[in-house]
C-alpha cells in the first residue's frame, strides 16, 4: 500500500491568517517531497448559462502561474477545484433550465479542463475536483447525483480524472441547512462508480459542546466519518481522509474564534511572554459523547484567552485513522503547513509499515 498526501490550496491575492498556503516558500519547500496531489481553489465557477470561468484573484502572481508547471515537474497530480458561482446558477444547471443548459455546462467544463488559454485557462489538467456546496437543499440531491454522473462520463471520455469532495458524516440524517455540504448524506456507493477518488472533509458540526464551536478536528469524529464512508460502499483505496491542520485563537473580546497559522500562534504566545502549556482535550469528560478530541488546548495569559492547535503529535494520531481503515491517504485543508514538524510526521508516516 502506498500512502498518499494531498492538499487544498487557497488562491486569494493576500495571504490572510486563514489562507493556504500561509507561506509560498513553505509550500514549495515541502510539496515536492510529500504531496501527491493538489486541489488549487482556482478551478472554475459555473454560471447559470453553463459558462465556467477559471477565476483566481492570484492568477497573475508567480505562485498561481507557476503552480501547474511545478506540479508537472514534480509528479504532483493537478486537480483544480470547480464550483457553482451562485445558488441561482446551480439551480438553473441542475434543473436544466432552459433545456440543454446542463449539457452545455458539461461540455464547457471539459473544454475548461483540457484547453490552454492565457491568462485565465491553464489546462490541460490531470482532472477535476468537484467542491459543490449549493444549493444546500436536500431536494436537489438526486439532481446533483445525475449531474455528477454525467460530468464523470464526459471527463473520463476526455482522459481526465474525477475527484469528489464530501462533507464528513456518520449517518443518513438530513444535514443542517447552512452548516454543511448538500453531500453530507454521502452517496458513497455512487461515488465508487463515478469517481477516482473521494475526499471527506471531517469538520464536526452540531452543538456537541461549547468547544465544538471552536474546534473542528475531532479524532473520534474523523474515525466515524471514515468508517461510515466505507460501510456505505466506498473502497478504502479511493478514500482520502481530510484532517484539519488549523489552529484556533479565541480572544476574550470580541468573542470569536479565528483560524490562524501555527507560526502566528506561536509568535503571539511569545509576544505575551507566555509559553503555552498544551493539554490534550477529552470531551468525553464534558459529556459530549465523543471519546477523544485530538486537539491541544492552552490558556495563553490567564485572562481567558484560549488557543487550540493541531500539532505534529495530534496529526500523528489522526494518521492512525487512515491506517486503521486502509484508506488511500490524507488530505490537508487548513493552515499550519509551515510547522516543519507536521511535514516530518508525514514523511515518517509514508515510510512506516502498514498496519
Amino acid at each position: 500500500m502506498t500512502r498518499s498526501v494531498k492538499a487544498w490550496l487557497r488562491m486569494h491575492p493576500a495571504l490572510e491568517t486563514y489562507e493556504i498556503p500561509t507561506s509560498e516558500w513553505s509550500f514549495y519547500n515541502y510539496a515536492h517531497r510529500y504531496l501527491d496531489y493538489v486541489h488549487p481553489l482556482n478551478g472554475g465557477k459555473c454560471t447559470s448559462t453553463g459558462t465556467w470561468t477559471q477565476s483566481s484573484e492570484r492568477l497573475e502572481t508567480g505562485f498561481a502561474v507557476g503552480l501547474k508547471g511545478f506540479c508537472k515537474a514534480n509528479g504532483i497530480g493537478y486537480y483544480p477545484s470547480v464550483e457553482f458561482a451562485e445558488t441561482s446558477g446551480a439551480q438553473a444547471i441542475l434543473n436544466d433550465s432552459p433545456s440543454g443548459v446542463q449539457a452545455t455546462a458539461i461540455a464547457n467544463l471539459v473544454t475548461l479542463a483540457t484547453t490552454r488559454g492565457a491568462p485565465t485557462n491553464d489546462g490541460p489538467w490531470d482532472g477535476v475536483e468537484f467542491d459543490l456546496e449549493k444549493p444546500n437543499t436536500i431536494g436537489y440531491k438526486t439532481k446533483y447525483n445525475d449531474f455528477l454522473t454525467a460530468c464523470s462520463v464526459a471527463l473520463r471520455a476526455a482522459g481526465l480524472g474525477v475527484i469528489i469532495t464530501v462533507y464528513g458524516n456518520d449517518g443518513d440524517e438530513i444535514p443542517d441547512p447552512g452548516t454543511t455540504y448538500l453531500y453530507g448524506l454521502g452517496d458513497f456507493g455512487l461515488y465508487e462508480d463515478i469517481a477516482d477518488q473521494v475526499n471527506i472533509m471531517c469538520y464536526q458540526y452540531g452543538d456537541v459542546t461549547e468547544l465544538a464551536l471552536v474546534t473542528k478536528g475531532y479524532y473520534e469524529w474523523t474515525h466515524r466519518c471514515t468508517e461510515y464512508a466505507i460501510a456505505k460502499g466506498l473502497s478504502a483505496s479511493k478514500l482520502y481522509v481530510g484532517i484539519a491542520g488549523m489552529c484556533v485563537y479565541s480572544p476574550v473580546a470580541p468573542e470569536y474564534a479565528a483560524d490562524v497559522p501555527y507560526d502566528w500562534l506561536m509568535a503571539y504566545a511569545t509576544g505575551q511572554g507566555h509559553t503555552p502549556a498544551w493539554v490534550e482535550l477529552n470531551l468525553l469528560a464534558r459529556g459530549s459523547g465523543i471519546a477523544k478530541c485530538r486537539w491541544k488546548f492552552a490558556e495563553l495569559d490567564g485572562s481567558g484567552e484560549r488557543a487550540f492547535i493541531m500539532d505534529a503529535d495530534t496529526w500523528r494520531k489522526h494518521l492512525e485513522i487512515v491506517d486503521r481503515h486502509g484508506a488511500a491517504g490524507v488530505a490537508m485543508f487548513a493552515p499550519g503547513y509551515e510547522d516543519t514538524n507536521i511535514w516530518s510526521v508525514l514523511e515518517q508516516w509514508k515510510k512506516r509499515p502498514v498496519w
